[in-house]
């Protein structure tokens, strides 16, 4: 599938620079554990989850913030393993054209995690992918938006050029497909700052040496267990 990137990277180009006309503000954790919790306030989880899982495309950028960054109080949340799915998926990673089989195995096992993490930006985009190949652009458009939303969503939480404006990520798989849909290659990844990955690029027209992400939520899970 190397043409992914290829189609999807203007997606996020333009959610790029839709981002930066975004206020840009660290989710509020507290808040959001508040709020979601709250069956009187317009980001009560149960209520817009349904709505995220209904592929409502009125959702806001706030309500984003809620689902993507709320997840993390769900039971449901859990950031670590390797799936057997993963395996199975690899084996498409390279090709260069997918055939309809192709296409129904991907979505098959792509919607398997997508259903145990709904916000994998990486598995939402090649469900996206595989739908465009089969000519199904309806539902190609609703997944689209849904990684166009989260990354803008990601994106409003600072630049990641800094430690204090590090993108906010609720899995380490995030920040990498971040990186490779900027058109940009990770070389190497460390934990800085006590809560942040600091991931080093490859050499770039842009001159970009790399990208802080806040982990604080992974942290905090990983600390619970």
């Amino acid at each position: 599938m190397k043409n992914i990137l290829i189609v999807f990277l203007f997606l996020l180009s333009v959610s790029f620079v839709q981002a930066q006309r975004l206020p840009i503000e660290p989710p509020n954790y507290p808040y959001i554990k508040s709020e979601i919790k709250n069956p009187n306030s317009p980001y009560y989880y149960p209520a817009l989850f349904k709505r995220y899982l209904a592929n409502d495309t009125t959702l806001n950028i706030n309500q984003y913030r809620a689902l993507y960054y709320g997840f993390t109080y769900q039971k449901e949340y859990q950031p670590y393993g390797n799936p057997p799915q993963d395996d199975i998926l690899a084996r498409y990673a390279n090709k260069d054209k997918l055939t309809n089989a192709d296409c129904d195995t991907i979505l098959l096992y792509a919607g398997q995690l997508v259903a145990k993490f709904p916000f994998d930006i990486h598995w939402i985009n090649r469900m996206a992918y595989a739908y465009h190949v089969k000519g199904d652009n309806d539902d190609a458009k609703l997944l689209s938006f849904k990684a166009k939303m989260i990354l803008q969503t990601i994106f409003s939480t600072g630049n990641g050029r800094t430690l204090p404006t590090a993108w906010h990520v609720i899995e380490v798989g995030d920040e990498y497909e971040i990186i490779y849909m900027l058109g940009l290659y990770p070389l190497h990844s460390s934990l800085v700052g006590l809560q942040c990955d600091h991931i080093t690029v490859s050499e770039n027209p842009s001159g970009v040496r790399g990208f802080y992400f806040n982990v604080k939520r992974l942290l905090d899970m990983e600390g619970s267990q």
